[in-house]
């Protein structure tokens, strides 16, 4: 079922490689079929001679491919020459993507080498590298070595932090592939540190997910572990078989070794534990050399033991000497600086988010206040054009009067005067809600051109608020010429000062703008006042304009 998708996978990169060199094709197949099939990878780059790999670029990809692939499969390099160079021209060209992958494989690199001072060294390069550019899947990859790499090390604090860490971006990702064999390799490291209720716990958790991931030998492998050390060697014996049917790992041939020395069948354990050596567990390798010599010290073996104690020696020799103390302090050292940075890419994104939404209120401030200016203009404007008009209709009307109070016969002058006062009674009345021409008002001509009238005109066309003394002084005089509207007014229930004021003003047809100007308020609250005072004096639902019907009619 594998072959068809790298088949097809092939294919889409053959017709859209097309117009790349030959070399470039194979490179962009060997790393389309890694994650699929890493073991056509090395038929892929074998089939490249040395002179095809004509630029560094062509080079490094080649080893990349080649270590990872390697890595994939579970086997490693000799030594870290490849990745090295890699490494170097990924960071000379500032290829962060493929860099992260360079420092993950040369961090395994070390970790194959029993190295895990080098090994955390590059994997937390890879890590610092891999959260700038928020890849979760290859961060996935770097705990999981990080944790390996701290396990071995023996700091049980930082190998089970990593583990849990990929354990939940595995969980994040809904994989349950990864997530099966997060939870196995966290098992393992609580049986490593010794705390068994862990590993169990863990383990039983595996076994629900043993056929929807590719751990599954890994998991029988620690099931194997469990029942053994329970006591239930016939079920450990099951699944271990199982295990090693599914896939070949040395650890469990270490424990099916260890099972048979359990039941006497030396011989078979000794096949076991020698099919164990060279497993990538520096302590598996140990055990499993102790056993094997232990077996042929008692058979007097001596040719047999002296190898074995020599292979033994070197696996020492090669086991580098980690001080764990250094390396918890390197680690923490390393997460407190990338801590650092993360808060300090925060706190300017916060500044900025900051700057930014303070330059918007400011702007917003700007153009609100333009808005307002530019909305008391066009009111001072129309309070302006209002009493203009109005002016010009009292003038004519005086001139008229002067005209026919003088008896002059030139009647083509008073028709025109006539003609003109009609025109302007019609403007007027545009600025009424109501449409009423002048003549229609129901108010007296010595109360329209009362000075204190056309002082509070004057004041809404300034755009300028009543003092308290000109609405005394409007009070006044609208009582004096008009006591009835006062009584009228005052038996319609007790008003407050601002509701009084607008009664008078309307009653003396002055046009909403002007109210909400001379009382300070806007013009929607203006609006809300006379809807309010029609319920509360004359007991009516409706609007506005209805109101000021009914106080014009007082």
């Amino acid at each position: 079922m594998k072959v068809l998708p790298l088949i097809l996978s092939i294919s889409f990169c053959l017709i859209g490689c097309s117009q790349r060199r030959p070399i470039e094709t194979k490179l962009a197949m060997a790393q389309n079929a890694i994650a699929n099939d890493p073991y056509s990878v090395f038929l892929i780059l074998d089939s490249l001679s040395p002179y095809e790999l004509e630029t560094r670029g062509d080079s490094a990809f080649y080893n990349l491919y080649y270590v990872e692939a390697l890595h994939r499969i579970g086997l490693y390099t000799e030594n870290d020459s490849m990745i090295r160079i890699s490494e170097k021209y990924f960071e000379d060209t500032d290829d962060k993507k493929n860099l992260i992958l360079a420092y993950l494989h040369h961090g395994i690199t070390y970790l194959d080498f029993d190295n895990e001072q080098e090994a955390v060294l590059y994997l937390k390069k890879a890590e610092s590298l891999a959260l700038k550019e928020k890849d979760k899947n290859i961060l996935r990859e770097i705990y999981t070595n990080l944790s390996a790499a701290n396990m071995i090390a023996g700091i049980n604090e930082f190998a089970l932090k990593y583990a849990q860490k990929a354990i939940e971006i595995s969980k994040q990702s809904n994989n349950m592939n990864h997530y099966g064999r997060d939870l196995n390799f966290l098992a393992t490291i609580y049986y490593h540190i010794g705390k068994t209720d862990s590993f169990q716990h863990y383990v039983m958790q595996c076994i629900p997910l043993m056929d929807k991931t590719d751990a599954k030998a890994e998991i029988l492998n620690n099931l194997g572990r469990f029942l053994l050390e329970n006591n239930r060697k016939k079920e450990a014996l099951s699944c271990l078989k199982k295990a090693e049917k599914t896939k070949y790992l040395p650890e469990t041939s270490m424990l099916l070794g260890d099972l048979y020395e359990t039941e006497g069948k030396e011989a078979l354990a000794v096949r076991y534990w020698y099919d164990a050596l060279g497993s990538k567990t520096y302590t598996n390798n140990i055990h499993c050399y102790q056993k094997l010599i232990k077996y042929f010290r008692s058979q007097g073996n001596t040719k047999t033991l002296i190898d074995l104690i020599d292979r033994l020696n070197v696996t020492y020799e090669h086991k580098s000497d980690v001080d764990a103390t250094q390396l918890t302090k390197f680690q923490s050292d390393y997460d407190e600086e990338i801590n650092h940075q993360q808060n300090r890419h925060k706190m300017i994104f916060l500044l900025g988010t900051i700057g930014v939404l303070a330059f918007l209120i400011l702007l917003f401030i700007l153009v609100h206040k333009k808005r307002i200016r530019k909305y008391h203009h066009l009111i001072e404007k129309i309070n302006t054009q209002y009493i203009s008009d109005l002016r010009t209709y009292r003038n004519m009307k005086a001139e008229l009067s002067q005209l026919q109070s003088e008896r002059q016969q030139n009647q083509l002058l008073i028709t025109e005067k006539v003609k003109e006062i009609a025109h302007l009674q019609e403007k007027l009345s545009e600025y009424q809600d109501d449409r009423q021409k002048p003549d229609q008002w129901n108010m007296e001509e010595n109360l329209m051109d009362a000075e204190i009238v056309i002082h509070l005109h004057s004041l809404a066309s300034r755009g300028k608020e009543a003092a308290r003394p000109d609405w005394q002084e409007l009070r006044q005089v609208l009582h004096r010429i008009h006591p009835a509207f006062f009584t009228n007014l005052l038996s319609k229930g007790n008003l407050n000062d601002k509701e009084m004021n607008v009664c008078m003003l309307i009653r003396l047809r002055f046009i909403p703008s002007e109210i909400s100007v001379l009382t300070d308020s806007s013009p929607q609250s203006i609006t809300n006042i006379r809807v309010r005072l029609l319920n509360k004096m004359f007991h009516q639902t409706g609007g506005a304009r209805q109101f000021d019907e009914l106080i014009r009619s007082l």
